[in-house]
């Protein structure tokens, strides 16, 4: 599957076709109890989604998907919670095994219960029956405004965020924001990176890698809360937030540089 706007083909169509791939993956892999992928399809579908502002269909069908991500949130934390585990064991800086063995004691491991998955399930099939009838309004221009409004919000994510920190205030929630809408402006530039000049695509793989790391930086968080409700160790929260500051900083500097240029510069020869 191609989850790519394809050249030379009408939008309604193309948007259509990826709604409708998207939406029978994002059902393949909640019934193979992938919900890391389940989740990333999803977000998928609403970058989607949000490219057609403007669609009377498209609000209704983003709090369908948006929902369906909320209902299985829990399940989706714990995964992040082992899997960070299993990578922070593996650094060189990493407490003692035994440290590691008590933390997974405290993380509740859990696959989305059978009934919790079946009316999630349901909700994912109406909207991709929704989707297969969904005849978009769908044009160039309203995907350069999608982006245009997308990259917009992202900077001023970053310009909230870097003026808590020149008044000397921490705010998590302006960095989540700020990964949220980094996330979704990347989302949908890999929707349309086979429109996009040599340019463009450069700058979608530098988008990638700030994605990542503002991923891993939201794993931590993640654990690191869930840790707190359990009063682990010391040694493993401190290791925690050392690689939290360390990858803020690294995605901050990258996402500056990313988001340097004015919307009109960034988006000129975007389609």
């Amino acid at each position: 599957m191609s989850f790519t706007l394809k050249r030379k083909r009408p939008l309604p169509e193309e948007f259509r076709r990826i709604g409708v791939e998207l939406a029978d993956a994002t059902v393949a892999h909640l019934r193979d109890g992938d919900v890391h992928q389940t989740r990333r399809r999803i977000k998928e579908l609403r970058a989607l989604l949000a490219l057609a502002k403007g669609d009377p269909a498209a609000p209704e069908l983003d709090r369908l998907f948006r929902d369906a991500a909320r209902a299985i949130s829990g399940a989706r934390d714990d995964e992040i919670c082992m899997t960070t585990l299993a990578r922070l064991e593996k650094t060189p800086e990493a407490p003692p095994a035994a440290v590691f063995e008590k933390a997974r004691a405290t993380v509740h491991k859990q696959a989305v219960a059978a009934s919790g998955r079946e009316e999630v399930l349901e909700r994912l099939e109406a909207g991709r029956q929704d989707l297969a009838n969904w005849n978009p309004d769908a044009s160039r221009k309203i995907i350069r405004q999608a982006l245009r409004r997308s990259y917009r919000r992202c900077r001023r994510a970053l310009e909230a965020l870097q003026a808590k920190e020149e008044a000397g205030n921490s705010d998590e929630e302006a960095f989540h924001r700020l990964r949220r809408r980094i996330k979704r402006l990347w989302a949908q530039l890999r929707l349309v990176r086979k429109e996009c000049t040599k340019t463009v695509k450069k700058r979608i793989r530098k988008a990638d890698k700030i994605a990542e790391l503002l991923g891993l930086e939201h794993d931590l968080a993640v654990l690191r809360t869930r840790l707190r409700q359990k009063h682990a160790s010391q040694v493993l929260s401190s290791r925690i937030e050392e690689e939290r500051a360390e990858l803020q900083k690294m995605s901050l500097a990258k996402t500056r540089r990313f988001l340097r240029r004015k919307p009109k510069i960034f988006l000129k020869k975007l389609l």
